[in-house]
């Protein structure tokens, strides 16, 4: 969509068993440029077992997007056309791992904290924070053409995509860390149901990736889901993302303790 162009979609419009074989976007594929006045805005639109599959072909990025994909180019805030709101995504399915949306772009944060509930614009029909599953909603943080280079590959990428709920849920001054079960070393990670592998990652984060980060705070809690020692030398110092204290807690409180307990700070 480019040089003002728009584009609404309406009036109970069914996308129903829609596939990418070998590309991204198995409901609609969209390439947005914000920069003349372009939009696109879903007031009413059903997205069901709709797939995206990866491909074998070499140099080309496949399998994202079961419902809608899509690259933003040149957002600048809440006035700029992304509307997807009336989006429903029912049963869709793609090879990298999203169940509806997919969205590249190198401010996805800021967009996904728009709003009153925070991600109005994104968010789909019935979506519900800590209830829905959140592969339902999905994005690449980074530049379209990073995204889009035949060299990097998916595993390198994959560092950069995240659930969007993430950007927009208030995380404050808590990390939770689980490098035994269901921890990712990703963008976003941190949250008790959405944790980061390691400690060494977590203090490397920037505090753009989290909403309401209190930089002011006396300390900030780590909090292990498992203990299992991988991690032997832990460094906290001013090029850390806190630059101060860290308090790292074990969620159970240890061997014979009832309650979270500081193992470190």
């Amino acid at each position: 969509i480019r040089e003002g162009g728009k584009i609404t979609i309406s009036e109970s419009t069914v996308f129903q068993n829609c596939q990418s074989i070998s590309g991204n976007g198995g409901g609609i594929y969209i390439d947005i440029d914000l920069i003349i006045g372009s939009y696109i805005k879903i007031l009413q639109a059903q997205f069901a077992q709709c797939q995206s599959y990866n491909t074998t072909i070499p140099n080309q990025r496949a399998g994202y997007g079961s419902g809608i994909f899509m690259i933003i180019n040149n957002w600048a805030n809440e006035l700029d056309g992304i509307d997807l709101r009336g989006a429903e995504y029912i049963n869709c399915f793609a090879d990298q791992g999203d169940k509806g949306l997919f969205i590249v772009m190198s401010d996805l944060q800021y967009l996904c904290r728009l709003g009153d509930p925070k991600g109005q614009y994104i968010r789909s029909i019935g979506y519900q924070d800590e209830i829905s599953d959140m592969d339902i909603l999905k994005g690449y943080l980074g530049q379209p053409s990073d995204f889009e280079s035949s060299s990097n590959t998916d595993e390198y990428l994959s560092l950069q995509v995240s659930p969007l709920e993430p950007f927009w849920s208030q995380l404050g001054n808590r990390w939770y860390i689980s490098s035994v079960n269901e921890g990712q070393n990703i963008i976003a990670c941190g949250q008790k149901d959405h944790p980061c592998k390691t400690i060494t990652y977590t203090l490397d984060r920037l505090p753009s990736d989290y909403t309401l980060y209190d930089p002011t705070t006396e300390n900030v809690n780590m909090i292990l889901l498992e203990n299992d020692l991988l991690e032997t030398e832990i460094n906290v110092n001013a090029g850390t993302i806190l630059g101060q204290d860290v308090a790292i807690k074990s969620l159970g409180g240890g061997k014979g303790l009832s309650a979270p307990q500081n193992l470190y700070k």
